[in-house]
């Protein structure tokens, strides 16, 4: 509904890239989940990750990071909209995948309509068993206490897999520093001038 009403500015990448950090972007470290629930509400695949080649090679890097682990359970930490659930689902894999927004949930679920997903903030997701694996995917930046999110992490998860824009590296690598890491790794590309970069960041917890 909302891509109907805003067909230009919505529909072309860039437009609607530069409209979402001007005017929708989600306070970051402050457990923004209403505005990112406003967000979805505001147009669909708000960070393009359907269109940008940028985006589709990053889920690649990660799908291939992910695959070095026991994945045979996995727990995807803010699947939005799917996109990534759709590469998890290329493996042997009983996945199941949180969101805190309604609207994304929804529109993941018409992506997989047999798919597991569940609304739940990650502080108050519960599950009976470890995963194998627990993937957060640039998804740190909207929790308020980042250390109490990783010791939940932790606690899921046999293995944990979290990615993060690289310029927020000053803020976050501290946390990873102190765990038993198995992998951490720069993943970059350049388009032209502009440069785009993440961190990934394996562990295993005992």
């Amino acid at each position: 509904m909302h891509n109907r009403k805003r067909p230009l500015l919505t529909r072309v990448p860039l437009l609607k890239t530069l409209w979402r950090e001007l005017f929708l972007r989600p306070g970051w470290y402050a457990d923004s989940y209403e505005e990112l629930e406003k967000l979805f509400q505001w147009c669909e695949d708000p960070w393009n990750f359907e269109n940008s080649a940028y985006e589709k090679e990053r889920l690649e890097c990660l799908l291939t990071t992910l695959k070095r682990y026991p994945h045979k359970t996995i727990l995807e930490v803010g699947c939005a909209e799917g996109v990534f659930t759709s590469y998890l689902q290329k493996l042997d894999a009983q996945v199941v995948a949180i969101d805190v927004s309604l609207t994304a949930l929804s529109r993941a679920k018409q992506r997989h309509p047999h798919g597991v997903f569940i609304h739940s903030s990650l502080e108050d997701f519960s599950w009976s068993t470890k995963f194998d694996m627990v993937i957060c995917s640039e998804t740190l930046y909207y929790m308020a206490n980042v250390p109490e999110a990783i010791d939940k992490l932790r606690n899921l998860g046999k293995y944990c897999l979290v990615s993060y824009i690289h310029r927020e590296s000053k803020n976050l690598d501290q946390y990873f520093f102190q765990l038993p890491l198995k992998t951490f790794e720069r993943f970059e590309k350049s388009y032209w001038l502009w440069k785009r970069a993440m961190s990934v960041a394996v562990w295993e917890n005992s």
